[in-house]
């Protein structure tokens, strides 16, 4: 029984991909360039060394491939659990807003503990606990608890950050 030929795993034929063609600098390649996890794989396919400007295409598109099945992208969960630099409750997904709302005509600053998560298609979700309701305490524990809860409901599909790569991966889903 014969085997398929294994089919490109990217719709977009050049994601990835571009053309570099400088005639003062005798350049004339292809370059793929590609980010995974902070680490950055960039490499050249030059006209000459392949021999012909087809087969340069052809063997970053490989490159290319290869790359991106060994690296496969984070999944939603593991993006969505990464701590940013402005984290400053010390919990991702969770932070202390202060919003100024009209109660009996006055501006009254009311603090609360929110914790956020992603959803399917780019939403996202959240928890809003008032901390003259709860307590600075209590709101900041339910915050952090309501955040747990959603992220053990979320789906492992992989989360896809820009629309390149989005289409990467519907294509190279199973």
């Amino acid at each position: 029984m014969a085997t398929k030929p294994k089919k490109s795993l990217v719709k977009k034929p050049l994601y990835g991909i571009h053309r570099v063609d400088n005639a003062k600098n005798h350049t004339h390649a292809w370059i793929v360039t590609l980010q995974r996890r902070n680490k950055i794989w960039c490499k050249y396919f030059s006209d000459g060394k392949h021999g012909t400007k087809q087969k340069a295409l052809e063997a970053a598109k490989a490159f290319r491939d290869s790359t991106l099945d060994a690296n496969p992208p984070m999944s939603r969960a593991e993006y969505a659990s990464i701590r940013r630099r402005n984290n400053k409750s010390g919990i991702v997904g969770v932070c202390r807003h202060v919003s100024t709302e009209l109660q009996n005509g006055r501006k009254v600053k009311q603090p609360y503990w929110i914790a956020f998560w992603p959803l399917e298609d780019r939403r996202v979700g959240r928890a809003k606990f008032a901390v003259s309701r709860h307590g600075e305490d209590k709101a900041f524990k339910l915050a952090v608890a309501a955040r747990k809860k959603a992220m053990k409901t979320l789906k492992e599909d992989p989360f896809a950050n820009s629309s390149g790569l989005k289409r990467w991966l519907k294509t190279s889903a199973a």
